[in-house]
Formats: structure tokens, sequence, C-alpha cells
């Protein structure tokens, strides 16, 4: 099977030379390897169809098929196939490169020569040290290993942590604080046991029933046939209470009607011979001690006056006997009376003033119409210079001194 140039032409093949320009004294590896020309005339043996050799095999040159089939080199694989091609080198790296740059003098003998393994990628930046050449690695491990880096503190602890400074000067105040309220309570209590050792509960009056009083006299002596009511009088937590025989208590006076008695309210309390009147007291720590006259049912309630005490009962019921500062500027006392039914009031021992400008007066007791006083005499520096007892005539108004 030959053409007028000489050339093979292999059945089932067509050969074409790939578009790649050739290289002066290279042979390209997809050209078919020269052959000698066969001259015209020559006597060719009888050819006998043979199996044709399959892709690469090699051609006995002694066998009667005169001129093998050009061998061909396998072409290499290409980029992502599965197919390798067989060498006789051991393949390490089967991983493409396609940064590489493919050119005509890369293409080798396939028989001899296997693709060229890409480069092994290049190390990991700045692993050693450019100084000592130590694995940074194993720098940052040492490092880590002998101190451990210190963590951040929380902002929120840091800001609600309290400092010394700050939780001494809050212990400080709640002691403080405690100390006020302690102080507060046992004040008031302390006023309050002092009103009740004054006026123990069971101080009871009779109470005449003047409805059905025929006779003229005070009450003081009531007759067989006279209807008495016992009423028990007490001061609770500065109020006057009415205490009944079978244990009812109703409120007489409240002393928050009256904010010059203060957080202590009433003190104590006298009632009058003939069971229908009452003189309350409101003492210190009062903010204005004072007298108040009342029935004894608690109604029309009136003040007689302030720095006033010690309230006293004559014997007819007609009068009440009291101690009383003189004014602001003069701070000492005299003994004044006070006329329940005309409202007049007197000072015994005003007269006395102008001889002994420095003498205080007190009531002691009233026994029938004469007022038992005490006195004493101060010195230009409050100190006690004489003192003695004194009587008080209230009908004629003389005060005599012992």
């Amino acid at each position: 099977m030959n053409d007028d140039k000489g050339d093979i032409k292999t059945p089932g093949f067509a050969l074409q030379d790939p578009p790649i320009a050739a290289t002066p004294g290279v042979q390209s590896p997809f050209q078919a390897p020269a052959q000698a020309p066969i001259q015209p005339g020559t006597n060719m043996p009888d050819y006998t169809p043979q199996p044709y050799p399959t892709f690469g095999s090699q051609v006995d040159p002694q066998a009667q098929v005169p001129v093998a089939p050009p061998q061909f080199p396998q072409p290499p694989a290409m980029f992502g196939s599965s197919q390798v091609a067989e060498t006789s080198a051991p393949v390490t790296d089967v991983t493409p490169n396609f940064d590489a740059t493919i050119s005509p003098s890369s293409f080798g003998n396939a028989s001899s020569s296997s693709p060229a393994a890409p480069p092994p990628a290049p190390p990991f930046p700045e692993t050693q040290d450019n100084m000592t050449g130590q694995s940074l690695d194993s720098v940052a491990t040492e490092s880590s290993s002998d101190t451990p880096p210190s963590q951040p503190e929380n902002v929120n602890e840091v800001l609600t942590k309290p400092t010394k400074k700050r939780s001494s000067i809050f212990k400080l105040f709640l002691i403080l604080a405690t100390l006020a309220i302690l102080g507060i309570w046992g004040f008031v209590g302390y006023m309050y046991l002092k009103n009740n050792n004054k006026l123990p509960f069971g101080l009871s009056s009779p109470v005449t029933d003047t409805s059905k009083d025929d006779s003229s006299d005070s009450g003081q002596n009531p007759s067989p046939g006279r209807q008495v009511e016992e009423v028990q009088l007490q001061i609770v937590n500065g109020n006057v209470m009415q205490v009944k025989q079978d244990g009812e208590r109703l409120l007489l006076i409240s002393k928050d009607n009256y904010e010059e008695t203060g957080i202590a309210g009433f003190s104590t309390f006298s009632i009058s011979p003939d069971n229908l009147r009452v003189c309350l007291e409101s003492s210190e720590p009062s903010p204005e001690p004072s007298i108040y006259l009342s029935t004894i049912s608690g109604g029309d309630v009136l003040k007689i006056g302030a720095a006033k005490k010690d309230c006293k009962w004559t014997p007819d019921a007609r009068k009440i006997v009291y101690t009383g500062i003189r004014s602001n500027e003069n701070p000492y006392s005299d003994v004044f009376s006070y006329d329940v039914v005309t409202g007049i009031e007197e000072n015994y021992t005003g007269a006395i003033r102008e001889s002994f400008p420095l003498r205080s007066y007190s009531v002691d007791q009233v026994i029938a119409d004469t007022i038992n006083c005490t006195y004493e005499d101060m010195g230009s520096e409050g100190a006690v210079t004489a003192s003695g007892s004194c009587s008080i005539n209230i009908e004629t108004s003389v005060v005599t001194s012992s």
C-alpha cells in the first residue's frame, strides 16, 4: 500500500502532525519515524494479511509484513483524566500543576520518561526564626507552657467590685443608722413606761349620776339610793382611755388632736373630787408642756395654759392649783389657781417677786383651804442658795414662808 511519494499509510489511521511549530533538529513526538523510500521496480514480497498490531506494540522485523506500523508514543494523560501513563519510574505525586507552562520541549519520549511532578509547595512563611533558626511553633509552645497569657478582667466585675474604702464607709453608715433607730425607739419606750408608772392601771373614781340627785351636796358622800357607776381611766400610749368593768376600752381623748403634746401625748391626770372633771397634763419631752381641763367623759377639752404642771384640785372642786413659769424671760416659777366656774387664773406668789426676784415656788399638796408649797432661792449663776417650805391661804391669798 504505497503511494507515489513512498509514504506508508496504515489502514484505519490518519496521521496528522499536531499544530505545533517544528523545531530544527528535534523530532516531534507526533511524527512517524523516517523510513527509507522504496525504489521503483523492486519486487515486493507477497503480502499476507496479518492481525493488525495493537497500538504501541512492537513488530518483529522478521515478520512477513515488510514494514511494521510506526511506533507512536503514548500521548501524556490529559489534565483531570484518570488515565496515567505507565512508566518505569514510580509516580510520587500525580497532582496536576495548573501554574506550569507547556512548551514543545516539555514532551519527550513517552516510553522512557513520565510527566514531570509539580514542584513541592513552598513552606509556610515565617515558620522559623530568622535569627536562631528555631521553629516558631516550638517557640510559641515553650512560651505558652512557661508563662500563661494573662486574661483581661471582666469590665462588669471591675465596675461592680467594691473597694475596701467604699465597703468601710457603707458599714459605718449602717452602724450609725442602726444606732439612731435604736435610740429613737428606746426613747419612745422610756416615755411609755414612764407614763405607765405614773398612772398604774386600776385607778378608779366613783361617778355620780346627777340626773337623780335630789340633794345640794357635792356628791362626795352619795346617799344609799343614788346609783353610782365606777369608771377606770388609764393613759395608753399618750391617749386617755376609759376602761369599763366588763373590760371594754373606750378612747376618750386622743393625743393626735393636740399636736403640742408631741409624740409622748398626755402623761398624767387628776380627777376632781365631785367626779365630774379631769385635769390632764402633757409634760416633757412635749414641745409645750401644758394643762388641760375636760369632763370625765372626755368632752369639752380646754387648754388652761402652757408651761404649767403639778395640777391639784381644791376640796370643793371649784379650783385647780398648779405650778407655772412666770415668762420666757423669767424662768422662775409661781403658784397659780384656776377657777373652773369663772375661768379666772390667780398668781399667789407673784407679789413676792420684788423682794425675792430669784425665788421659785412649787405646789406640794392641797388640804382644805390651804396650799402647801416649797421654795428655792437661786443665785446669779443658777445655784440654790436657800430653800424652805411655805403655805398659801386660798381664801385670803396670803403666803407664809418658813
